[in-house]
């Protein structure tokens, strides 16, 4: 996967490694789209909800991350 910029910046500010955001897309707990047609999911990595953005028209692409209530 490809990460933007803000994509890397947040996951270290989370505290994520870029291997636990590529879990969150390969098997996340639920997914929807947002209003741009963006794939979103979601998943908790050590007890804390995250969101993952993906490209719509580069499913390889990581737009941002998230840390989410539940």
């Amino acid at each position: 996967m490809r990460f933007s910029r803000h994509a890397k910046n947040k996951a270290r500010w989370s505290g994520l490694a870029l291997a636990e955001v590529e879990r969150i897309v390969a098997a996340p707990e639920r997914a929807d789209v947002d209003a741009k047609g963006n794939p979103r999911y979601y998943a908790h990595v050590r007890g804390q909800l995250y969101r993952v953005v993906i490209a719509q028209d580069d499913p390889t692409y990581v737009i941002t991350i998230h840390e989410r209530r539940d």
